[in-house]
């Protein structure tokens, strides 16, 4: 599946409850559209023919403890693995989306909105 095709799936999606509460107990301000993703996809769903791909909904939950990396602390929410130990991140304290690679902890690309960065 391509960009524009995932983010057309999502268009008609009524995020679950159950997805909205385990993510709320974890981090606050989680934007819709990473409900909706991962309501969907609760799997990881790969895309860009399978160089990327979202993360399960147990992934999300658990980033912080799988990557090392303290996600919560940050107010940061990661959805996609992009390879490279870059992913698609939500950055809860400045309202932005971003590129972030775990190495070197340092944030790129910066967009007001999912889609805008997802379709770069």
């Amino acid at each position: 599946m391509n960009r524009k095709e995932f983010l057309d799936s999502l268009n008609d999606v009524s995020i679950s409850a159950d997805v909205k509460g385990k993510m709320s107990i974890v981090y606050s301000d989680v934007p819709e559209i990473i409900l909706k993703i991962l309501t969907k996809y609760p799997a990881p769903e790969l895309f860009d023919e399978n160089e990327s791909r979202t993360l399960s909904l147990n992934e999300a939950l658990h980033a912080e403890e799988d990557n090392g990396v303290p996600f919560k602390s940050r107010n940061i929410i990661p959805i996609a693995d992009l390879g490279d130990n870059d992913y698609i991140v939500y950055a809860g304290s400045q309202r932005m989306w971003c590129m972030y690679n775990i190495l070197d902890e340092t944030m790129f690309n910066e967009e007001e909105t999912f889609e805008k960065l997802f379709l770069i």
